[in-house]
């Protein structure tokens, strides 16, 4: 049950990091203008890698910018360690700016940073995808 909960949370993460992108297939130019991470929580070389870098060679072929894999294997303290990583990143305004513009419809993103959207009307969340509710938009549903 917790390796199924890791593999979601990778590609949650995953994707939190790179929906945004399809929406701007079209304007490789403008965006991304930078590398992007992929924050894998398995050993280098597994399925779950294996696919990611599928993802990553997919992504950087369509949109021209580079997509790295960064494998944090280890089990709990590694998990929190690449989350931390994720949570602390500098935010580069790329999976909220684009939602609440409408020039995209969904992402997975964290209450820190959409909270302040949901709070003011600008994005309607669905669900929030942990086991109890968030004390940030304690309304929003689970989605465990």
């Amino acid at each position: 049950m917790k390796h199924d909960r890791a593999i979601h949370a990778a590609w949650v993460v995953a994707l939190a990091v790179t929906l945004p992108c399809v929406a701007h297939a079209q304007d490789a130019a403008r965006f991304p203008s930078k590398p992007l991470r992929v924050i894998v929580l398995q050993a280098t070389g597994g399925a779950t890698d294996i696919q990611a870098r599928l993802f990553a060679a997919k992504m950087t072929e369509q949109l021209g910018q580079q997509f790295i894999v960064d494998n944090r294997a280890g089990g709990g303290a590694a998990a929190v360690l690449a989350f931390s990583m994720a949570a602390k990143a500098n935010p580069d305004g790329y999976a909220m700016l684009d939602l609440a513009g409408g020039r995209i419809h969904a992402t997975l993103a964290n209450v820190l940073s959409s909270g302040p959207h949901v709070k003011s009307g600008k994005l309607r969340a669905l669900g929030i995808s942990t086991a109890q509710r968030s004390r940030v938009l304690p309304d929003l549903p689970t989605i465990d």
